[in-house]
């Protein structure tokens, strides 16, 4: 239902305009993974919210995507627990609102939000946390609001990354299991850059064979990442599509949209 094309009509300039200062931000790829999954989130505000609405950027971290939402959202907030990164995004990004806080207990009263947005967010937390995260966002969206969650996949991230403060990747079902026994609400799931995922299939299956061919492989095809890219060609790489009911996900990260929340259900606190 809110997907988008691979090709994006948009002007790069924009993305170039606020893209963050650091060595990472210089690779394409990288900074298109995030400009992707914030314009998808924004594709989904257009489509389930009112531009009147409030806007909540749990985990902001350096304000980007803040600024990105506040092109849809009259008003943005954005928090992190993060005094450099916040520093940085009241610095460079003018427009949303910026505050610390914790995702486990956010600085906001209940029903502040039409939608909450959380990207990169739920690895970042320890299992036993998870339950607390959820409820969180539920309690500062309103009933009939939308929760917008994206977070690796961990059958394809954990295959090619160790990340020291990734206490808890979650494959499909794990996070399909989180998110039905904490809320009631409509619930889509999406599958993020499945092009990794699919390459990664390719590179194991050779590797049986031969891991000198895997290598070549890798080496001609620039697999699972190419190299060298634009911005424009860097954001169709990552590619966005449905998981359907039992479906399993090869994508390099997971989506869940939470919509129609309805917020006199409760919430387990297991």
């Amino acid at each position: 239902m809110y997907l988008l094309s691979k090709k994006i009509n948009v002007d790069t300039n924009i993305y170039n305009s606020i893209r963050p200062k650091g060595v990472q931000w210089d690779n394409n790829l990288f900074y298109a993974r995030f400009i992707k999954l914030y314009g998808f989130a924004f594709a989904v505000a257009e489509k389930m919210c009112s531009r009147t609405g409030d806007a909540l950027d749990a985990a902001t971290g350096l304000g980007y995507g803040a600024k990105i939402l506040n092109m849809f959202f009259e008003n943005v907030y954005g928090i992190d627990i993060s005094d450099e990164a916040l520093n940085y995004a009241k610095a460079n990004y003018k427009g949303p609102i910026f505050k610390k806080g914790n995702v486990l207990n956010l600085p906001f009263d209940d029903n502040s939000f039409e939608a909450v947005f959380s990207i990169e967010t739920l690895e970042h937390l320890h299992r036993q946390a998870h339950n607390v995260y959820i409820k969180e966002l539920v309690r500062v969206a309103k009933s009939g609001g939308v929760i917008f969650i994206s977070t690796p996949n961990k059958p394809v991230y954990s295959s090619m990354h160790i990340v020291e403060d990734h206490h808890s990747e979650l494959d499909i079902l794990e996070l399909q299991s989180l998110i039905k026994n904490s809320v009631k609400a409509d619930i889509e799931y999406y599958q993020f850059g499945a092009n990794v995922g699919k390459s990664l299939r390719i590179l194991n299956s050779i590797e049986k064979h031969s891991l000198f061919a895997r290598k070549i492989y890798g080496r001609i095809f620039g697999m699972p990442f190419p190299r060298n890219i634009n911005l424009r060609k860097a954001m169709e790489f990552w590619d966005v599509a449905t998981i359907n009911n039992g479906d399993n996900s090869l994508g390099y990260l997971n989506i869940a949209i939470i919509s129609k929340l309805q917020k006199d259900a409760g919430i387990d606190e297991k």
